[in-house]
């Protein structure tokens, strides 16, 4: 292939990662409005997005066009996966979210382990009856999330389709030479690696404010998308954006794609 000949493409490859509760699947979803989408409902949490786009922005356009499926194990996961990769007719397919990926991975792990003889060097280590994890495991888990994230860029190069992961956060170590918020999952290892996939990764966060007269429900809250590196919380972009994109209804569409693409088409930024 030649260089010259490559085309600019819509597609966009996300990382939305924050606290719980900061906004991540409703910006997610509202890559809807680009066309017909589609969700692994790892969280089980798609009332809220129901929520969302029928009492703050009600959009029943956007409602129509999200689809989605819940998951009990890793072997389900991967099966929609290959089939995907034959066929997609989505143009946007969001994972929700890595905390609960990598859990399924390692559910599936232990109910698959193969018994050990008793009193064997392989014997599996358990308390209360439960099987504990061993140190193979977070090595299976990060394989598992790699071929997950391996199988989804496909499918966005194949089909050109938008992909998101929604990921959530954790506190650095203590005495750590570089404090950052490192990813949630079981092995800190493949924490690291995983924003290498990713063209865009965003940090979500609420700023509240108000809330001083008692018995008025004065409290307000932005809901704010971060694209580059800000105190402990890491984000990047590939695109012409400004650092912060603010899609809190109050204030604007409520809509974070309609907000990206005006930033996205216009090329602003705040410098």
């Amino acid at each position: 292939m030649q260089l010259n000949d490559l085309k600019s493409e819509d597609r966009q490859f996300c990382l939305f990662k924050g606290e719980p509760k900061t906004g991540k699947d409703i910006a997610a979803h509202s890559f809807a409005l680009a066309g017909p989408l589609y969700t692994f409902d790892l969280d089980a949490r798609m009332e809220s997005v129901a929520h969302y786009f029928t009492k703050v922005v009600p959009r029943p356009d956007i409602m129509a066009n999200i689809s989605y499926d819940r998951f009990g194990d890793f072997f389900s996961i991967r099966r929609k996966l290959e089939e995907l990769k034959l066929a997609c007719p989505y143009k946007t397919i969001v994972m929700s979210s890595l905390t609960s990926l990598a859990r399924k991975s390692m559910i599936t792990m232990l109910e698959t382990r193969a018994p050990a003889a008793k009193g064997s060097k392989g014997e599996s280590k358990s308390r209360g009856g439960i099987i504990l994890h061993e140190l193979e495991d977070f090595g299976g888990e990060a394989n598992a999330i790699m071929m997950c994230l391996d199988s989804l860029l496909v499918i966005s190069l194949k089909f050109n389709v938008n992909v998101i992961l929604t990921a959530h956060i954790i506190e650095p170590q203590a005495g750590a030479f570089r404090p950052m918020r490192t990813l949630l999952t079981g092995g800190k290892k493949i924490a690291a690696e995983i924003p290498v996939s990713f063209n865009e990764s965003y940090h979500l966060y609420v700023v509240t404010s108000g809330g001083m007269e008692i018995g008025v429900d004065d409290i307000d809250r932005r809901y704010i998308a971060v694209t580059r590196s800000i105190g402990t919380d890491w984000a990047a972009t590939a695109l012409d954006l400004p650092d912060k994109i603010d899609f809190t209804a109050k204030y604007t569409s409520g809509l974070f794609y309609e907000e990206l693409m005006h930033h996205v088409k216009s090329g602003e930024t705040n410098e």
